[in-house]
């Protein structure tokens, strides 16, 4: 259960870093902020598609109990 939330953790954290590194000076010289907000919505969407993924594959014989 720990290592679920360092994970979480490491992806927000890696998003928000993201974000934030996109508006420094030296990425808006290249011209790379907008490849470096996409990275960020990315990283924030993958554990959402995987959450949802594996929901849409549960066994059809499990019930909501079985979820919560």
């Amino acid at each position: 259960m720990v290592s679920f939330y360092v994970t979480l953790f490491l992806i927000f954290g890696t998003t928000i870093f993201l974000f934030f590194l996109s508006g420094s000076s030296k990425i808006k010289a290249k011209n790379l902020s907008l490849i470096m907000i996409c990275l960020g919505i990315n990283l924030l969407t993958s554990p959402m598609a995987l959450f949802i993924g594996v929901v849409a594959t549960d066994s059809p014989y499990s019930t909501t109990l079985d979820f919560f």
